[in-house]
């Protein structure tokens, strides 16, 4: 049964439920890729074990079919009765289940794009630490550029020898 935790300063952290260590580790390497901090179990009870004794999760993602007693279903219902509001998201290889989602979350068919599992996970939680902070600097230099910008203006209007006359914007000739 394994059960790793990843770099526990990054951002939002994904619980990783998935029994196909290859799979597994293509999904996790993904997310670590995105900026998430990443928990791994193997099985449904470790999955919950680990939610029991009170590792802080921002998202599970779950395989449906795995070995032991706990499927995904089960694993994703007795999560929520844990942490009510708990984003999940599914997975699954096998068509003949009948879909027992809780509310508010996702189903992805296998073979999935990480891509797509991504920014379903970004819609479900906030954004990784890194998106974060490119969005704060996007906004910082739109704003510096639009000061920039004002500057530019009140230059130009003074070149034209009119006067700002109030703080927004409007010009007198003199």
């Amino acid at each position: 049964m394994a059960m790793t935790q990843t770099t526990p300063d990054r951002g939002p952290t994904v619980l990783v439920v998935e029994d196909e260590p290859l799979v597994r580790d293509i999904i996790v390497l993904e997310l670590e890729d995105a900026g998430y901090a990443v928990v791994e179990a193997a099985d449904g009870a470790t999955a919950l074990a680990l939610l029991e004794g009170g590792c802080d999760v921002d998202l599970l993602f779950t395989d449906i079919r795995m070995p032991g007693s706990i499927d995904g279903w089960q694993l994703a219902e007795r999560a929520r009765d844990l942490r009510p509001g708990l984003p999940v998201v599914y997975a699954t290889g096998f068509t003949g289940d009948s879909p027992r989602l809780v509310d508010g979350s996702r189903l992805f068919k296998k073979p999935y794009k990480a891509e797509a599992v991504i920014a379903s996970i970004r819609d479900l939680v906030l954004p990784p630490p890194a998106e974060q902070r490119h969005r704060r600097l996007t906004r910082a230099l739109r704003a510096a550029a639009g000061a920039e910008d004002r500057q530019q203006d009140r230059r130009q209007a003074e070149q034209r020898g009119e006067h700002e006359i109030d703080r927004i914007g409007l010009h007198q000739r003199e």
